[in-house]
């Protein structure tokens, strides 16, 4: 009987600690969508209503729900299109810039991609968005070297840039220049909205958005570019796990 009993015990916390682990897959699940294709995290109550949901979401899935919802309401929309500006460009948008990027229905993610791309074939306003992300952060103009520092990393948006001299701001002086090494960015910056996730999850949502450009990055940025994690590429996120990250903390 008491060996019964024990066996028992057993199966219920073998049962109780895989539901607890499927719960939260499920609630990163949901945060990651959400910094994806909003940009920014869900609330307590978004969080509720999806896991009280009787689906097993993917977060493709997900995404496509709420690309759905971004399609048939206007303020939020409207919200995803400033924001991938800000995170993107460093600037709200004009209205009749808010006016185009609404005929095109697109995630937050979507918006920030396109955007990367427009200033990859614009370098001159890529310099600019170096340059004020400088200001930002540093209070004062970069030089030609880290210019030409920070052009040879692949073009990454201002949120992302603003998070890597956040970065280099804590462990230097403020003499120093950036124009050699690696490029850094903390899990813990203070203006990157970030949500971290398991590491089957993180892959998930590389697969979900293709933000990844190495397969053994644990870094997916709604903030584009060439987001890349520690083990290669342009970026390595320095002290974290696998994170999701979009910009707008502060």
């Amino acid at each position: 009987m008491k060996k019964m009993i024990l066996s028992l015990m057993t199966v219920v916390i073998t049962v109780a600690s895989f539901a607890q682990d499927a719960t939260q897959l499920r609630r990163e699940r949901i945060q990651a969508a959400y910094m994806l294709a909003f940009g920014r995290a869900p609330q307590d109550g978004e969080i509720s209503y999806w896991q009280g949901r009787n689906e097993s979401n993917s977060i493709a899935d997900l995404l496509r729900s709420h690309k759905t919802y971004i399609g048939q309401d206007v303020t939020t929309r409207t919200a995803a299109i400033r924001r991938a500006y800000i995170d993107a460009i460093g600037r709200n948008p004009s209205a009749d810039e808010i006016k185009y990027w609404s005929a095109y229905n697109q995630t937050y993610t979507e918006l920030m991609k396109n955007h990367v791309q427009w200033l990859s074939s614009n370098p001159s306003e890529y310099e600019k968005v170096i340059k004020n992300s400088y200001q930002f952060v540093l209070n004062r103009q970069p030089s030609s070297a880290e210019i030409t520092y920070w052009k040879g990393q692949g073009v990454l948006s201002y949120a992302m840039l603003v998070g890597c001299h956040e970065d280099w701001k804590k462990k230097n002086p403020p003499s120093a220049q950036k124009t050699s090494g690696k490029t850094e960015i903390s899990s813990s910056s203070g203006y990157l909205s970030v949500v971290a996730l398991s590491a089957g999850i993180a892959a998930e949502a590389r697969i979900a958005t293709g933000l990844t450009s190495s397969p053994g990055s644990n870094m997916v940025a709604a903030g584009g570019g060439n987001m890349v994690a520690a083990g290669g590429g342009n970026m390595v996120a320095a002290g974290g796990g696998n994170m999701v990250a979009a910009g707008g903390g502060n």
